[in-house]
């Protein structure tokens, strides 16, 4: 029992979850939740108001278990394996005894367009590279892409000679990559060979995430280009330039290579549209249109040329 002297006070101050002090001074909402949606708790607890702080329905998930019950998550990733199983990127083997596998990974992302909807689901196989040692799991690994400052300038040369622009985008494409390393990485979460599941994959093309990958990949591409008639840009080696001659005519089709996108532009649409059949038939390509957005920047038409925002 409480002594008759002791007041309701004292009661508040030694039993601090009795009454919590609300602070007087104005909440604002924090800029990193600006992309949040927020719902207030109404109901009054020892702790006072709460306030949950929720993703949007469509937010990618962070863990493996959190996509494989989810439907849509579910059907990405089975896509990424047959890829991957398409292109032939590894063979179940068993690990050397003096080799350590790399551990993988699975990333989810909605690609979203420049009006903030959802317009498609990816789910990438991506390697720990962080687990990787210098000279035994890779040696180089630069690799060039066209800088945006050039991109601006093929965008300005392509609008004073009035030709289209068009992008393209190879799917998974570092899994073109050939290796000529020994890599092995482990069976991936949710798709381990329930016959053999201690054997690991020997890698013969890059997966994502690994340090040489974006080597790899251009490698690839850069030998392709050469083959088709395309010469590399001495002082941009992401630029390829072609110049032949159509019906007696010079024509010219330029190329900006940025990882696995394409800005593809040039003096000749039947160039441009051979071009488009030459890479599709070498390697799977989404061939996207009009260029429109690339690289994070929006190309709107305008009278006076083309706005870049």
């Amino acid at each position: 029992m409480l002594e008759e002297n002791v007041t309701e006070a004292d009661v508040n101050t030694a039993d601090p979850s009795a009454r919590v002090r609300k602070s007087s001074r104005t909440s604002q909402q924090p800029p990193h939740l600006s992309d949040y949606e927020l719902s207030y708790d109404t109901t009054v607890t020892t702790e006072g108001n709460l306030v949950h702080y929720a993703l949007i329905a469509d937010s990618e998930p962070i863990e493996f278990a959190q996509a494989i019950v989810d439907e849509k998550w579910l059907r990405v990733m089975q896509e990424e394996i047959k890829s991957i199983n398409r292109n032939e990127t590894w063979e179940l083997v068993k690990l050397p005894d003096n080799k350590k596998p790399i551990a993988l990974k699975w990333v989810y992302k909605a690609k979203i367009n420049p009006q903030g909807d959802i317009v498609r689901y990816k789910a990438r196989l991506v390697a720990k590279s962080f687990l990787q040692k210098e000279g035994i799991d890779y040696g180089e690994v630069y690799a060039p892409v066209a800088r945006t400052e050039t991109i601006r300038l093929v965008v300005s040369i392509a609008i004073q000679h009035n030709w289209s622009m068009y992008q393209l985008d190879v799917k998974a494409a570092f899994l073109n990559g050939k290796l000529e390393e020994e890599v092995y990485v482990v069976q991936p979460q949710g798709f381990v060979n329930s016959k053999h599941p201690d054997l690991v994959y020997r890698l013969k093309k890059a997966l994502y995430g690994l340090k040489q990958a974006p080597r790899a990949w251009n490698q690839r591409i850069d030998a392709f280009m050469s083959e088709v008639g395309f010469e590399k840009c001495a002082s941009e080696h992401g630029v390829y330039v072609q110049c032949c001659e159509i019906e007696g005519k010079p024509e010219k089709l330029i190329v900006c290579l940025y990882v696995d996108d394409l800005l593809v532009t040039g003096s000749s649409e039947k160039l441009i549209s051979k071009f488009k059949l030459q890479m599709l038939t070498e390697f799977e390509m989404s061939d996207l249109g009009k260029l429109n957005y690339f690289l994070g920047i929006e190309f709107t038409k305008t009278e006076d040329g083309v706005l870049m925002h």
